[in-house]
């Protein structure tokens, strides 16, 4: 039986990967031109997020992937930039978000720790 803590942390891995998508968009709003409209563009954001999470996707190779696929899906611009991108925003973007925020939570687990 799943309890309130298993929710939670569902919950939050699948905020995870939406803020990432729609950072990722954001940063590809600045980059290149849009081909399709915006409504559809968020449809999609929620759709991949939703496929991401479910399928439980947490190789970096397939992410970039997943990366290029929706920047060639919802931008007009080639394979190679498209590719180029994904790699740049997962080595300077996903990757050190990710290693700041569970150095962080080591930190608040020793810090709990050494309160009791």
């Amino acid at each position: 039986m799943l309890d309130i803590h298993d929710y939670l942390i569902n919950i939050v891995s699948f905020i995870d990967v939406l803020i990432y998508l729609f950072l990722f968009k954001s940063i590809l709003d600045h980059l290149s031109h849009k081909k399709i409209s915006t409504k559809l563009i968020y449809t999609i954001t929620i759709l991949m997020s939703i496929a991401i999470f479910i399928f439980e996707f947490e190789s970096p190779i397939i992410f970039i992937l997943i990366c290029v696929a929706f920047y060639k899906i919802i931008y007009s611009e080639s394979y190679l930039k498209c590719f180029i991108v994904s790699i740049i925003y997962w080595f300077f973007v996903y990757i050190p978000i990710e290693y700041i925020s569970l150095d962080l939570k080591e930190h608040q687990i020793y810090l709990y720790v050494f309160l009791l």
